[in-house]
């Protein structure tokens, strides 16, 4: 069940001007977390981004695939903020926090929209080696802190994530890899394999088109389907993007990318539509 929590309520023209602000902001910029580069020592990397989410349609159990009941919908909508900063040579800090908001809607009862700061990441990245500095495997680790009491925006647990990342460039193309698993501390977990893959052209010294594959694989004694997506433990789904990139130089890029979920179970079948900024200081 979606639950209400009466002090998360905005008023309809603050959400959008708000979003609307946001979204004139992010309109120049790439997502900076997407890739596995090392920041310099003393250098920090930070990213906005804005994304928007709706499923009308989910998978069940089996991963067939039906209209929402009642002919409603899930939407999320997320600005996040990202920042790396350069420890050493090989150690980075990151952190990353969202601020989301969630609504369902269901048939003839009224719609429902909770928002908040989402699952904050703080964690560590180790580069264990580079080829000729253009290759690069790293691992990295993070805590899971939710930053909201119940679990209307997420599972309302902590949690860790241990993944390697793997990244490289040559003339024309680049491509980044990562892999991991996810563990929430809660009575039902649940466990989590998640992996993330890119490969990028560059058009010019400007202009890049990349495309990419991703997707869950979650594990939980508690097999529940939520309207709310986001409170669902055990699911898998597997994504497709494509994305566009504008570099205005070394420290600054933009980013518009499209997701669209390909198969799953137990969640959501929809489209992401996201913007970002990235900022290198």
């Amino acid at each position: 069940m979606f639950i209400s929590l009466p002090q998360y309520y905005l008023p309809k023209k603050f959400i959008m001007l708000f979003s609307m602000g946001i979204l004139v902001l992010t309109l120049f910029h790439q997502n900076a977390y997407a890739g596995g580069w090392p920041v310099r020592k003393g250098k920090l990397l930070t990213s906005l981004s804005v994304s928007y989410f709706r499923a009308s349609n989910r998978w069940d159990s089996t991963g067939k695939l039906s209209s929402y009941p009642g002919g409603g919908y899930f939407a999320s909508q997320s600005i996040a903020l990202y920042a790396e900063y350069g420890i050493s040579r090989r150690w980075t800090g990151i952190a990353a926090v969202p601020y989301v908001l969630n609504q369902v809607k269901q048939g003839t009862v009224p719609k429902i929209s909770v928002y908040g700061f989402g699952d904050a990441e703080l964690g560590l990245r180790y580069y264990l080696t580079n080829i000729e500095f253009k290759y690069y495997i790293a691992l990295q680790g993070t805590a899971i802190v939710p930053l909201y009491k119940g679990s209307s925006l997420g599972l309302g647990a902590p949690g860790t994530d241990l993944s390697a990342v793997m990244s490289g460039s040559g003339k024309n193309f680049y491509f980044t890899l990562q892999a991991g698993g996810r563990a929430y501390f809660s009575n039902s977990g649940p466990q989590q394999f998640r992996y993330t893959g890119t490969i990028g052209y560059n058009l010019d010294t400007h202009n890049q088109f990349s495309f990419g594959l991703s997707g869950v694989m979650s594990q939980s004694t508690n097999k529940q389907f939520s309207l709310n997506i986001v409170q669902n433990r055990d699911f898998s789904y597997h994504q497709a993007s494509l994305s566009y990139g504008y570099l205005v130089n070394r420290d600054l890029s933009f980013f518009a990318t499209v997701n669209q979920f390909l198969i799953g179970r137990n969640t959501g079948m929809g489209t992401n539509i996201g913007l970002s900024v990235s900022r290198r200081f």
